[in-house]
């Protein structure tokens, strides 16, 4: 009975873990824009974060990405990665216009398309994160600010 279920029951060799298309897909994600959430994964991806969970977990285990706690939730990176995470598209967004000349709360909020309470927060925000500052004239991108939209158009280390 025993020798049964231990037949039945395998644990997947770590080199097959990416014999599974979803993992080769996430491990591709990862590569091209590490610091990624579970649920930017599962979005990108097409999946239930439930799901993008359980494979994240199988890769993690098996050696081909880690975990980095981030708030309540964790970055996926591959394992020796030290690059810092992409922006989000919405923090692109929001210093390229400040770059294009949206230096108020309400100038921000109309380029985005959002409540200007939303573009102050996201200003705020920018600002803890040191990729906006606040100066007389107004708001403008910070030079980690413009590292971080030449990292993400793929023009390398400035």
């Amino acid at each position: 009975m025993i020798s049964a279920f231990l037949v039945l029951y395998t644990r997947l060799d770590d080199a097959r873990v990416l014999d599974h298309g979803l993992r080769r897909a996430i491990v591709r994600c990862v590569r091209e824009r590490p610091g990624l959430t579970v649920a930017e994964l599962a979005r990108v991806n097409g999946v239930d974060p439930k799901t993008m969970t359980h494979h994240l977990r199988v890769l993690a285990r098996a050696g081909w990405l880690q975990p980095l706690p981030q708030g309540r939730g964790r970055l996926w990176f591959l394992p020796g990665d030290t690059r810092e995470p992409a922006p989000a598209p919405r923090v692109v967004r929001a210093l390229h216009a400040l770059r294009g000349g949206a230096a108020t709360p309400a100038a921000l909020a109309r380029a985005l398309g959002v409540p200007r309470g939303t573009a102050g927060g996201l200003l705020e925000g920018l600002a803890r994160l040191g990729l906006a500052r606040r100066g007389e004239s107004g708001w403008s991108v910070s030079a980690k600010g413009d590292e971080a939209l030449c990292q993400e158009a793929g023009l390398g280390d400035t």
